[in-house]
């Protein structure tokens, strides 16, 4: 007699275990009746907390798994790295890649310049496109970044001149992707180099060399440093300022950025950069580039730029400058000579004036250099208006 007929003689399955010697379990399994088998359940793992903070991050825009991970510790995660990345692998969007040779340079050989957008920040009262220059060793992959709220010919300039001085030299070829700012393309695909910055590469002793049109992937290493700074130190920065700003970042640099061991070289930067075959820089090599045709200052030891006046001293009167503007700064130049320094004006049609620029003029000048005019100091935190006679009395007729 089978399991079955037992059971429809109304036999318990416990009954029917012992009258056939197997177990009740397998009769109740035989007939049917048996509970589904409970599955055993699995324990949350140590990212299961995690998970939507993850989901949430990617989608603003974070996909380097260090860089959660440093999050993730600010919320008491204590797994690895590798667990967060297998996470975070099939959720990375696809992108559409083709392959590309990878072309390594030997010490000093290349550097590779290029900008980065960051959005916008307020500074000195006006909103302003936040940008942020790399430069990349392409040997060492040694690297410097700065903020800069222009990415003018002559804030290019300047971020030149700071990097080579981090770096200790520069390099016999300088990448580029086509910077407006330094070349122009024709009709006919020509380039055509800024004038004024080939100049400056020429005296330098580099050779500025561009990217192919529509192929900025040549040009591989700094674009993997915009990308880093971007998602490495952007995420989750808090700064007062543009100073305090780039004050992080040189302390990025030094304690991360180039202290790192590289993902390609399986090296630290720092020591590698000793290894670079870097041009030194001359102390004496002058990096001014005249943005702006030259000026005439006025008798009142005023220059004209960008619908304000600023001061010279009142020594260049009636003589022609050169005004460079770096976004923060208007500096003001006399046969090469840096004559005067001024912060931008906070608004058109003001005219800044520094009182040390009218020290000992004779007093046959000074109705036609003060007249009345309202001095506003470099700082900007106070406005005076003062008369001649004020002026007089300053320290026996002279200021």
């Amino acid at each position: 007699m089978d399991i079955r007929q037992l059971r429809e003689k109304g036999l318990y399955y416990t009954q029917i275990g012992e009258e056939l010697g197997i177990d009740p379990r397998v009769a109740a399994r035989y007939c049917g009746d048996a509970p589904p088998a409970e599955s055993r359940s699995k324990s949350p793992g140590i990212l299961e907390d995690h998970k939507e903070f993850i989901v949430a991050r990617m989608a603003e825009g974070v996909s380097n798994a260090v860089v959660m991970l440093r999050k993730l510790r600010e919320r008491g995660y204590e797994g690895s790295v590798s667990t967060v990345r297998a996470f975070m692998a099939p959720l990375r969007a696809q992108h559409r890649n083709y392959p590309v040779m990878r072309y390594e340079t030997g010490p000093g050989e290349q550097m590779q310049v290029d900008w980065g957008e960051f959005g916008k920040i307020v500074h000195d009262g006006k909103v302003r496109r936040l940008h942020c220059f790399v430069a990349t060793l392409g040997y060492s992959r040694y690297m410097y970044a700065e903020f800069t709220v222009s990415e003018s010919l002559v804030t290019l300039v300047d971020c030149h001149k700071n990097a080579f001085e981090y770096l200790g030299g520069y390099t016999k070829n300088i990448l580029y992707d086509n910077m407006p700012t330094i070349v122009q393309i024709s009709s006919s695909g020509e380039k055509i180099i800024n004038p004024k910055f080939n100049d400056l590469a020429v005296m330098l002793g580099f050779t500025a060399r561009f990217c192919r049109i529509r192929r900025p992937e040549t040009k591989g290493k700094v674009e993997s440093g915009v990308k880093y700074v971007r998602y490495n130190f952007w995420q989750g920065v808090r700064f007062r300022n543009l100073d305090h700003l780039n004050e992080q970042m040189k302390r990025w640099l030094m304690l991360e950025a180039n202290a790192r061991i590289h993902g390609t070289t399986h090296r630290m930067p720092s020591e590698m950069l000793c290894e670079e075959d870097l041009i030194p820089l001359i102390e004496t090599v002058s990096f001014i580039i005249a943005a702006d045709p030259r000026r005439k200052v006025g008798k009142d030891c005023l220059v004209s730029y960008d619908s304000s006046k600023y001061s010279v001293p009142w020594q260049y009167a009636n003589r022609e400058v050169s005004v460079i503007d770096s976004g923060a700064q208007v500096r003001i130049f006399c046969g090469g000579e840096l004559v005067a320094e001024h912060r931008m004006a906070p608004e058109k049609h003001s005219v800044i004036m520094s009182p040390e620029h009218y020290k000992g003029i004779p007093r046959a000048r000074r109705q036609d250099i003060l007249g009345g005019k309202q001095i506003m100091v470099d700082n900007f935190d106070e406005v005076q208006q003062r008369s001649l006679k004020e002026y007089d009395d300053f320290e026996g007729g002279e200021f």
